[in-house]
């Protein structure tokens, strides 16, 4: 009844038959997870032990997206600790314009890290990005916040407050089937 109607392909996420289409939103995920960890010991003149362990939420819509991260690392070398660094991070983001490439962001990040002698820090941070392809084969963006950092030390130095600005570039690269290959630069 409404005659032929046409859909650019970068706004099709699926196609399915009328009488699937409740079970294809049912199958539906809101949240993509990611939980990577690692250990390492290696024995003879040094003996060190390394663990290590992360966690990255997604959750995406078509307008605003939802990122919750957590990484720990801890080291000893010869049964004494030599390194010790937690963080984690919290991050949404609001897509805006016609094509909802642009966007705003907010963030904030806790860390600590024994041995570079932080007992905390903690970064809330707010800027804008654009996203020159958001679809496999090819994702990049690029972004840039300013913020502010409130660094506690461990031992008597005086805590410290500085300004920060944040660029960031992503790219991801379908290699084949679901194999990516992607970098994360943050300065």
């Amino acid at each position: 009844s409404m005659g032929n109607i046409v859909v650019k392909k970068e706004f099709v996420k699926s196609v399915v038959c009328s009488d699937e289409v409740g079970e294809a939103q049912e199958k539906e995920k809101l949240w993509q997870v990611r939980v990577a960890s690692g250990f390492n010991r290696q024995r003879g003149n040094t003996n060190t032990t390394e663990i290590n362990g992360s966690l990255n939420a997604n959750r995406k819509t078509l307008n605003d997206e939802l990122t919750l991260k957590g990484r720990g690392y801890y080291s000893e070398s010869n049964r004494k600790m030599n390194s010790q660094k937690y963080g984690g991070s919290a991050r949404y983001a609001f897509s805006f314009g016609g094509d909802r490439k642009w966007y705003n962001y907010y963030i904030a990040e806790a860390d600590r890290d024994r041995f570079a002698n932080i007992n905390a820090r903690y970064t809330p941070n707010i800027g804008v990005g654009y996203w020159f392809s958001d679809q496999l084969p090819v994702k990049a963006m690029i972004e840039a916040g300013s913020g502010v950092t409130f660094t506690e030390f461990r031992d008597e130095t005086d805590d410290l407050t500085e300004a920060v600005f944040a660029p960031r570039g992503y790219f991801e690269i379908l290699l084949w089937d679901k194999v990516t290959i992607s970098e994360d630069i943050i300065a």
